[in-house]
């Protein structure tokens, strides 16, 4: 009866998605999209207007990188560069993340539609990008550079569906120039070049190749800036303690994963179970693997929530899995379904044991105005 109730409305939002496609094309359709989703999730949680936390070191690269004699994410320095070269220096590194974030809903919709996929279905992955932890937490923690790493995994992705291996480890280069912990996806990666036959040496080549060319910059990098967040800083307790960080956030864990991605976790759950009724066992091991790589950061930071948030391909998996098992009507009700569940859930925040609520901007404007 649910199901019944709620199609006569998908099938509008349908149809004013593909009069959008035909009066202004595909990717005009994608940009009026990414640009309303981006200015709902603006709303759903409160935008910062000033870097926070790490988010000030990354500013700081971005005011000056040239002559920074000191900065603890010095080795990060992708996302600062590209903001000091479009002229978004120092705090102005807040919108070029947020043009990063409203970037991967663009490409995402634009993708998903140029692989056949109908304009729901491609809306919904967009939606469900979105309103997660990988574009909420850009929103609301400002200064923080993580969407041009999300950015950087979706091309790696799109290029190994490709078979662009140049181009993969290409971009597996920027995106350890950006934040070192997209080499925890490598499994994940190499799982999808096997789905499509990469030659396996190509890909060897392609990892030490980009990770021997990241060592020299770095190195490079170390001799000019003194940087405080080095690996000894992370991997210096572990000798004497594997498990000294996750020890930091055990108790909020599981709070700290849900939160990511909510009620949306049960796309990836219905995924695997079709694929193991199936006996496909390689479409299990695929989209649980970007989980369980994401996870295994926990052994070496705190920011639970942040972390697991770059499991977000096994969202993009599971709903393509869904969708060839159930075809599209069913898995877009489905999915819309969970969409509009998702919204009654608070946003949380896991950072080490502590859990916070990321306030919508109504929230907020309702404490400002009463204090």
């Amino acid at each position: 009866m649910q199901e019944q109730s709620i199609t006569p409305h998908i099938q509008k939002l349908e149809k004013l998605i593909l009069d959008s496609e035909q009066r202004f094309s595909i990717l005009g359709a994608a940009i009026i999209i990414a640009t309303i989703l981006m200015f709902l999730a603006a709303i759903y949680v409160q935008p910062s207007f000033e870097a926070t936390s790490h988010g000030i070191y990354y500013a700081k690269l971005a005011s000056d990188p040239f002559h920074c004699k000191s900065n603890p994410n010095a080795y990060r320095i992708l996302t600062p560069l590209i903001s000091y070269a479009i002229g978004l220096k120092g705090n102005g590194i807040l919108i070029t993340n947020l043009l990063i974030a409203w970037l991967i809903i663009v490409l995402l919709y634009y993708f998903c539609r140029k692989s056949n996929n109908s304009p729901l279905f491609s809306f919904l992955q967009a939606a469900i990008i979105t309103f997660s932890m990988p574009t909420l937490f850009t929103i609301y923690y400002g200064g923080y550079t993580d969407s041009t790493t999300y950015l950087i995994i979706l091309l790696i992705m799109y290029m190994i569906n490709k078979q662009k291996t140049f181009l993969v480890w290409t971009l597996f280069l920027f995106g350890l120039l950006n934040r070192e912990s997209i080499v925890f996806l490598l499994p994940f990666f190499f799982l999808l070049a096997a789905r499509k036959r990469f030659k396996i040496a190509a890909n060897i080549s392609g990892v030490v190749i980009s990770i021997g060319i990241y060592l020299v910059i770095r190195n490079f990098i170390s001799q000019h800036i003194i940087v405080e967040h080095s690996a000894e800083l992370y991997f210096g307790v572990l000798i004497n303690d594997i498990f000294y960080w996750l020890r930091q956030s055990i108790y909020a864990y599981s709070v700290g994963m849900f939160s990511v991605f909510k009620i949306f976790w049960l796309i990836p759950i219905i995924a695997v179970f079709l694929c193991a009724r199936r006996n496909n066992y390689f479409g299990v091991v695929l989209i649980i693997s970007p989980i369980i790589c994401s996870m295994f950061q926990s052994l070496f930071a705190v920011d639970t929530s942040r972390l697991i948030s770059m499991s977000f391909p096994a969202m993009l998996l599971g709903m393509d899995l869904i969708k060839d098992e159930w075809g599209n009507e069913k898995m877009q009700s489905l999915v819309s379904v969970i969409f509009l569940v998702n919204f009654l859930v608070p946003q949380l925040y896991v950072t080490s044991n502590n859990i916070s609520i990321m306030h919508s901007l109504p929230t907020s404007m309702v404490k400002w105005m009463l204090l």
